[in-house]
């Protein structure tokens, strides 16, 4: 913050004492952001994999009802989504981390073969 365009420092208010002169204050405010890092194991890719800051959506309370709010502990749950194509992170206040776990598609295949000839391999074969 800029009180007269000197420095005060990062400070969450100002009073002005005495005042017998004009005077300016200045404020320059950043957005919160926050962390989503992706992971992913064998046979597949997340993207972007890593982490991507995001900028958060949470709404602060204002300085003068601070006092005020409650404390909350979030406690962190692990939730496991099903098979999915994409995930979207709403109403980002907190880092999260998301992770991905793939398997690979088998098949079975049968091959016989008639008189006079013959296929390899014979039978099932997954």
């Amino acid at each position: 913050m800029l009180v007269d365009g000197a420095s005060v420092g990062a400070v969450t208010s100002y009073t002005f004492s005495n005042v017998t002169a004009n005077h300016t204050i200045s404020a320059t405010f950043a957005i919160d952001t926050y962390a989503i890092t992706a992971t992913s194991g064998a046979n597949g890719s997340v993207t972007p994999a890593g982490p991507t800051t995001v900028p958060g959506t949470a709404r602060r309370p204002t300085p003068s009802r601070c006092d005020r709010l409650p404390r909350r502990r979030r406690a962190r749950r692990r939730r496991v989504a099903g098979p999915i194509t994409t995930y979207t992170f709403s109403n980002v206040t907190a880092n999260h981390t998301i992770s991905a776990t793939f398997a690979i598609n088998t098949y079975t295949l049968t091959a016989s073969a008639g008189a006079n000839g013959s296929v390899t391999p014979a039978g099932t074969t997954t």
